[in-house]
Order: structure tokens, then sequence, then C-alpha cells
């Protein structure tokens, strides 16, 4: 089962094109679950729970490849049109991202106000919530927050490199970036993980994300273009190929990689900054 979805990349789902509720796709992989393995990565997970509710993840995943290309004329009402109950979580991943992409400050106040401590304090959310409380002013929950993010990257790190699977990975990896540690692993930690790690395109994200915190353009950039060389259609990595390559010294090669990334990218964080990259003048 696990090599059928990696053969079969459902490039619909990884931001290529929209998908209908025909797509033969949809019943080749349905076909497939007469006999499935029990432990999945999180985008096998994904697709396979597309089956399960065709209808609702598919107004989901479309709604944000729109997002992602900028097709999305009114955002606001738009995600208010999802389901609020099955897509809390997704729906505060894409409200906070896009206010701390625009800097909204007011926006961001409001979508906090609506979060109840539950989903304020959610461990995986914690990348979201602790910039955007520090950007709303609301310092007494931000310094909660912020101290909470700091004990759950200890415990992410080590959860990660028991059993480096791609949540404790994308947990551990998500919180070192945000509160931007020079040097949060331990000794051996990235290059156990890395050869662990059950999925190969996150072998790439743990050196990557190493490299990046502590500054080594050069190797960041090597590695961001291995996964690339891979796993084209995963646009985040042209964020950490272009700016290492900038950062480098190496303007012209960076890009390609930036216009990649601004052209597919629409919906993350770091969007603005990679169109000031492609706007400043070559030193």
């Amino acid at each position: 089962m696990r090599d059928w979805l990696r053969a079969n990349p459902l490039p619909w789902y990884d931001y290529a094109e929209p998908v209908s509720l025909d797509d033969p796709r949809l019943r080749n992989l349905a076909a497939m679950l007469e006999n499935p393995e029990r432990q999945f990565n999180v985008i096998e997970a994904i697709k396979l729970r597309l089956l399960a509710a065709p209808a609702r993840y598919l107004r989901v995943k479309n709604f944000h490849l729109a997002v992602r290309l900028a097709k999305v004329v009114d955002f606001e009402s738009s995600i208010r049109a999802l389901d609020a109950a099955d897509n809390a979580y997704f729906r505060t991943v894409m409200m906070l991202s896009r206010h701390l992409q625009r800097d909204d400050v007011a926006a961001l106040k409001r979508t906090l106000r609506t979060l109840n401590d539950e989903m304020l304090l959610n461990p995986g959310l914690l990348h979201l919530t602790v910039p955007a409380l520090a950007r709303a002013g609301l310092k007494t929950e931000h310094k909660l927050a912020l101290g909470i993010a700091e004990k759950e990257l200890r415990s992410a790190i080590l959860a990660a490199w028991v059993t480096p699977s791609t949540q404790a990975v994308d947990r551990a990896l998500d919180l070192a970036e945000m509160l931007k540690s020079a040097d949060p692993f331990p000794a051996g930690w990235v290059a156990s993980v890395a050869e662990r790690c059950t999925h190969p395109m996150y072998r790439g994200r743990v050196r990557i994300a190493d490299a990046w915190l502590r500054a080594d353009w050069t190797t960041a950039a090597r590695e961001a273009r291995a996964v690339l060389n891979d796993y084209p259609a995963y646009h985040r990595f042209q964020w950490y190929a272009g700016p290492a390559l900038h950062r480098a010294g190496k303007v012209d090669e960076s890009r390609p990689h930036l216009e990649t990334y601004v052209k597919y990218a629409n919906d993350e964080i770091e969007h603005p900054a990679a169109v000031a990259l492609l706007a400043a003048p070559a030193k």
C-alpha cells in the first residue's frame, strides 16, 4: 500500500491543480484500501482521509490550493464557508498564517479571541500562536505561550529522537524555527533522526533546518535543492533554497527558486520576504 501511494503522488493534492469527486484517481486509491497497512505518514494519511469524507476534504484542499495560487477574492467569506466544526484546526492555521503574513494586527486579535485555551496552546499550533500573540501585543498570553513552546520543543526533540515519525519531526522543526534557536539540537540528534526518519523528504528537512538555524547557508541550499530534485512540487523547499543561496552570495542562482516560491506559495508567511529579496538590488 505504501509503495503504491508513493508511486502515485496524486499531484492535484500537492497543489498542482483542483480536483473533483469524479477524479478516477480517487477510485484507484479506494481500490487499494482492501488490505491497507496500519501506519502512514502525514501526507499518505491525508490522502486516505480524502476517501473517508471526500466532499469535505476536497473543499478544504481546493480552498487551500486557491489561496496558495492567489485565486481567492474574498478570503474571510470563503474560509467562513468551510465547516467550522470539522475544519477548526485547518481554519486556524490558514487565518493565523494569512494575518501574520499581512501583518494585520486587527485581524490577528479577532482570530485569537475566537480560540479557546486548548486551541491557543495546541502544541501543533504554537509555531503560529506564539508570534501571533506577540504581534497582537498580548504580552501576558505571549509569555505563557512562549514558555510552553520552549518546553514543548524539548519534548518534541526527544520524541523525534525516540521515534522519528513525520509528525514528531515536523513539530520539533516548526518550533525550533519559530524560536530561532541557534543550536537547539543535542549532539547526534540531526544525524540519528535524519537517518531513521520514516520519509525521505523529512530526512532532508532535518538537515535543512539544522543548517538554516546555524546560518550555514551553503549547506542549507544544497540540502534544499536535493529535496526539490526528488519532490519538485513541494514549494516550501524553494523558500529554503532561494534565501539560502541569496545569503550565500549566489543571488542569480537564488532567483529561480524565489520566483517559483512567490508564484506558488502565496499562503505562506515568508511570501512577502521572498518578494522583497527578488526586488532587492544585487550587491
